[in-house]
């Protein structure tokens, strides 16, 4: 046998699963050797897939597991569908919101979008568990497609096995305040600070009130901010117009505390403007 035959042949019983396989098999050196393609292409799959779990493009472009299997003496290759490919729905929670399948609707592209499509990359690439990692708050008209956008990223983020909880959040306002007689109100807010990928959309919509601010929104992203568990908004509003809506009131305390949440959303969240034209009326 040559060096090279002999680094390939190391390099494919290597692999756990195609070592495991010869054994179940009784495979001898020379079916290794006349099976030696399905062996290697197998071997890089196992490579490919080990590194993606789901977190990145698929290099093979058909989202297709390979799987070895015995077919009349022959060793063959079978392929399955990407187990971070299948639909994970049950990973994706909607409160207050209706249950859209956005599957089969397609993202519009243009340059009127470029900045939220590049922040949504940047966030793909540098978020791992426990890591700090910026989510996104997008700001823009009615109808310019933010919940759209965000629905899109959170399925997608289901198939990287990450639970998403997404929140029509002047529901959320409306329903917290009978929370608290039937003492709901903990359970629900444990659910905001928990879960992997917190999704507010519309923020701003609600009838804001200092407790709403200070004992609910407030604990909530700075408990996030802690775990590092990322947060992404949805608005009409900018921040500073935001940061208006927040102080309930024109005094000292409330300007303070209102200025503290806009801050610890700048520093969560990549702000972004999306100005595209109102794709509803369409």
């Amino acid at each position: 046998m040559n060096t090279k035959y002999d680094d390939i042949k190391k390099k494919i019983t290597s692999k756990k699963e195609i070592l495991e396989f010869i054994k179940e098999h009784k495979l001898t050196e020379k079916d290794i050797i006349d099976n030696f393609g399905s062996f290697l292409t197998y071997a890089n799959y196992l490579g490919e897939c080990g590194k993606c779990m789901g977190k990145k493009k698929c290099v093979f472009e058909d989202y297709m597991q390979a799987k070895l299997s015995m077919e009349n003496g022959k060793v063959i290759l079978a392929y399955k569908e990407c187990p971070f490919r299948v639909n994970k729905d049950y990973l994706l929670e909607m409160l207050y919101f209706p249950e859209v399948d956005v599957e089969d609707q397609e993202l519009i592209y243009n340059n009127k979008r470029a900045n939220i499509f590049k922040a949504i990359e940047t966030f793909n690439k540098n978020y791992y568990d426990n890591i700090f990692t910026k989510g996104i708050y997008i700001h823009g008209s009615f109808g310019s497609g933010k919940t759209f956008i965000l629905l899109k990223l959170a399925k997608q983020l289901t198939k990287m096995n990450k639970t998403v909880l997404f929140v029509y959040y002047p529901d959320l306002v409306r329903n917290l305040r009978s929370a608290v007689a039937s003492g709901a109100l903990e359970g629900i807010v444990d659910k905001l600070k928990s879960v992997d990928i917190l999704m507010l959309d519309d923020i701003g919509a609600e009838n804001n009130t200092n407790f709403i601010r200070d004992d609910i929104l407030g604990p909530v992203l700075n408990y996030r901010l802690n775990a590092n568990l990322p947060v992404f908004m949805t608005s009409n509003y900018d921040l500073n117009l935001l940061r208006q809506h927040l102080n309930e009131t024109s005094s000292e305390v409330n300007t303070i505390k209102s200025d503290r949440i806009i801050e610890r959303i700048r520093y969560m969240m990549e702000v972004v403007s999306l100005t595209d034209e109102n794709h509803r009326i369409k």
